[in-house]
């Protein structure tokens, strides 16, 4: 018995080293404690502003650039296609020509064009975040009751909006959901022929 160990020794001992590694693995990876932790992703977000400047749509850029990576902006249509599809931007917002205008007198016709990459998050987190903007841009213009040629109050509207959406809640995790023992036994078992 001992001459065909002793014949097999090698093979033996490669056998018990990886066995002994996979344990060690299965052992360090399987207590790890869940993360705790959020932070926000910053989608790369396109914006074509084809309207002229004006405090709405520098303030909208302005907050979109402290939400998102900003992106050169592409000028035709293929060049924002190719970019959608390339991913390097996920999210395309393009201000239509006179819509500063529009959103300042009330009328709300025209609405902003919005792409994104298909099946991707970033198209409605940016959709929600834009709207967040407006709604309360809306919301100082319709309460102040401020003309849409009165730039220097405009301006100040929207760095008041700015400063509202500063503020932030910080999330805090109660407790992090713990995997039973039962899911640890069976993952270790479906992994443990490997050393095998």
């Amino acid at each position: 018995y001992f001459k065909i160990i002793k014949r097999n020794f090698l093979t033996l001992m490669i056998y018990i080293v990886v066995f002994i590694f996979f344990i060690v693995l299965f052992v360090m990876t399987g207590n790890s404690q869940p993360t705790a932790k959020f932070s926000e992703w910053k989608s790369r977000v396109m914006i074509v502003n084809q309207d002229t400047e004006s405090p709405l749509t520098a303030g909208l850029n302005d907050y979109l650039a402290s939400k998102a990576t900003l992106v050169k902006t592409a000028h035709t249509k293929d060049a924002i296609s190719d970019a959608l599809f390339y991913n390097d931007a996920e999210y395309v917002l393009t201000i239509p020509n006179g819509f500063s205008a529009d959103f300042l007198s009330g009328t709300h016709s025209m609405a902003l064009d919005e792409q994104s990459v298909p099946n991707s998050t970033a198209g409605m987190q940016m959709n929600l975040v834009v709207q967040k903007y407006l709604d309360m841009f809306r919301l100082y213009v319709e309460a102040d009751h401020v003309s849409p040629n009165d730039t220097a109050a405009l301006r100040q509207m929207a760095d008041q909006v700015k400063s509202d959406l500063k503020k932030s809640t910080d999330v805090v995790w109660t407790g992090a959901v713990q995997t039973k023992a039962v899911d640890s036994i069976a993952s270790y078992y479906s992994y443990l022929p490997y050393s095998m």
